[in-house]
């Protein structure tokens, strides 16, 4: 865990174009978990509004959503090393899309307000 925590601090900082006053290691871990995923689950179905943010550590996901016509719309994949549920942690609207892992995957969920402390943290 600790090496996706690593990775995590890394995609901040790239993020917020500045280092972190804190090490990741630093900080309170009580509240961050691993999970996996299996292969077509659905972590986040439009309309949810997650609490969390998930970084993926392996595999691969995507987010679609269903247009008008019925018609299936892939609007991102996220992959290692990236994450997601950012956009509706901040905005606090309900998701747009669905986000399915594509193969078997693991992310580190991390909970929305820990995540917005680290982001502002590093700003």
């Amino acid at each position: 865990m600790l090496e996706a925590l690593i990775q995590l601090q890394q995609m901040i900082e790239e993020i917020s174009q500045e280092k972190m006053p804190i090490e990741i290691q630093e900080i309170n871990l009580e509240n961050i978990f691993l999970k996996n995923v299996s292969k077509g689950e659905v972590i986040v179905h439009v309309g949810d509004k997650p609490a969390e943010f998930y970084f993926v550590v392996t595999g691969i996901f995507r987010s679609y959503y269903i247009d008008r016509e019925g018609n299936d719309v892939t609007r991102i994949f996220t992959s290692e090393g990236s994450g997601f549920g950012v956009e509706t942690l901040f905005n606090e609207k309900a998701s747009p899309c669905c986000t399915e892992a594509l193969e078997n995957s693991r992310v580190l969920v991390i909970p929305g307000q820990q995540i917005k402390e680290l982001i502002s943290t590093s700003s």
